[in-house]
């Protein structure tokens, strides 16, 4: 009767999704199957079985657009997360509240500059490793100038192109035409090379609090932080306890593998880069896992098989899983998982093609905000005609 009972009430709560009767539920799209992850406050969004329909591609973003800003977004989420010597944890979950915030905004609306500082804000307070305001916005500065001067860009200086037709999508269909510039200050145009660029960085006047500077960087931060808030309901205790990192010793102890540190690390690698797009809002974190998983043993296979040794990374022990008679991932998530494993790691492999220069353009360079009006860093912004 209590089993009868929960579906009913989950029945119940998919008609009133699709009327439209629960707008914040509606925006989640339809419920997956059961997880070992409670699900009942934020559903999935549904990933490989229908296009996923986001507030940026309704405002005419193309999804081509939109994955090079996630990355451009999610990247400096990552760097900042790094100098604030944050843990693996917050800074996953400061990527999970980023993506799952523009599956309720549009990129026309909120720039990603702003939500990342904001995320990473959140992200710590969830975590329990809370950051000074100062400390974020003085990082996100940093980063500023840096991605303004091309600092560590490898492409040299000049504005970058990108072009993203001739890439594949997470499905494997072509992706349509997009072009994304990034661009740089009028300083970084007079300087000759990367020690030149780094000088600069060297020797920045320290920043006063009460300055308009400050003062415009941490007014953004604030504002975004409350906007997410109310976005995303004021519920993000669940996050850390959805990050595939969780699964990933538990599956390979199963599968005989945890004495392979090698395996272990590449694997949780893996989850690191799967969080630079919105994969952990469309799929379950035990889908990340095993497709983390395969990625490695499938790498460690096709290095034996070469004849290769282990020093490209992937452990070339000749390590086999069972395919049949039924995938050894089944054990994990059940049957008919078998595309969104397969996504998931096409996903996953695409941002790590160093040959894409989109990438590089999105996650080394500064990328203007689609804001309608622009942003409060855009080009020709207050705070870009001061910032050198």
């Amino acid at each position: 009767r209590r089993s009868a009972n929960v579906s009913t009430s989950m029945e119940s709560t998919a008609d009133r999704s699709a009327s439209g009767d629960n707008p914040g539920d509606a925006d989640d799209g339809a419920l997956h199957t059961p997880s070992v992850v409670d699900r009942t406050l934020h559903p999935l969004l549904s990933g490989s079985q229908t296009p996923v329909t986001t507030p940026s591609s309704l405002a005419g973003v193309p999804s081509a657009a939109e994955r090079l800003h996630r990355l451009h977004g999610s990247s400096l989420v990552i760097s900042a997360s790094v100098l604030l010597r944050s843990s693996s944890s917050a800074c996953a979950t400061a990527c999970a509240i980023f993506h799952r915030f523009y599956h309720r905004q549009s990129l026309k609306k909120y720039d990603v500059w702003s939500v990342a500082m904001a995320s990473v804000v959140l992200g710590g307070k969830v975590e329990e490793e809370p950051k000074r305001i100062r400390d974020v916005v003085l990082v996100f500065i940093h980063l500023y100038r840096r991605r303004r001067l091309k600092v560590g860009d490898s492409a040299g200086s000049g504005a970058l192109a990108a072009a993203g037709g001739g890439g594949r999508s997470e499905g494997g269909a072509a992706a349509e035409d997009v072009t994304v510039s990034s661009a740089e200050s009028a300083l970084s145009r007079t300087l000759s090379g990367p020690e030149e660029r780094l000088n600069v960085l060297r020797h920045v006047k320290a920043l006063h609090p009460g300055g308009p500077i400050y003062r415009e960087w941490s007014s953004s931060l604030l504002n975004t932080e409350h906007a997410i808030l109310r976005a995303l309901g004021f519920t993000l205790h669940w996050i850390p306890d959805s990050h595939p990192h969780k699964f990933i010793l538990y599956f390979l102890r199963v599968l005989d593998l945890d004495g392979n540190p090698d395996v272990a690390r590449r694997a949780w690698n893996y989850c690191n880069d799967s969080y630079r797009l919105d994969l952990s809002v469309r799929y379950e974190p035990e889908i990340v896992a095993c497709a983390a998983i395969f990625m490695v043993t499938a790498a460690a296979t096709t290095t034996t098989a070469r004849g290769g040794d282990s020093k490209g990374g992937a452990a070339a022990t000749g390590i086999s899983l069972p395919l049949s008679p039924k995938p050894w991932w089944e054990a994990f998530v059940g049957e008919g998982k078998d595309e969104d494993i397969s996504m998931t790691c096409n996903a996953v492999l695409s941002v790590m093609d160093s040959g894409r220069e989109e990438n590089t353009v999105a996650m080394r360079g500064f990328v203007p905000s689609l804001v309608l009006g622009g942003a409060f860093n855009d080009p020709d912004s207050y705070l870009w005609s001061v910032s050198d």
